[in-house]
């Protein structure tokens, strides 16, 4: 299964722009959107950001995450083990 998630934009270098990410900051390639400052949201997937969103809509997008995957998206964010799915491989 693939998965976006969205952050907010920090900062840029080039073509390149730190986003803080639930708290863990990730590089991203910014070669597909548009108009994009510092503080703006955008949501990322592999290490790219797919498409620019409000505020309303990244929070809203992370509290739908939260409720189908709960504590463990933020366990695994950060690095520790995030529980097994039974149904994953």
């Amino acid at each position: 299964m693939c998965l976006a998630i969205p952050g907010k934009v920090l900062s840029f270098r080039g073509p390149v722009a730190v986003v803080d990410m639930e708290g863990v900051r990730h590089q991203v390639q910014m070669d597909f959107v548009d108009d994009v400052v510092a503080g703006d949201y955008v949501l990322v997937h592999s290490g790219f950001a797919v498409q620019k969103m409000t505020a309303l809509e990244a929070l809203e997008t992370l509290k739908a995450i939260r409720a189908c995957f709960g504590a463990g998206l933020e366990d695994d964010a950060r690095g520790s083990v995030a529980p097994e799915n039974p149904h994953h491989p």
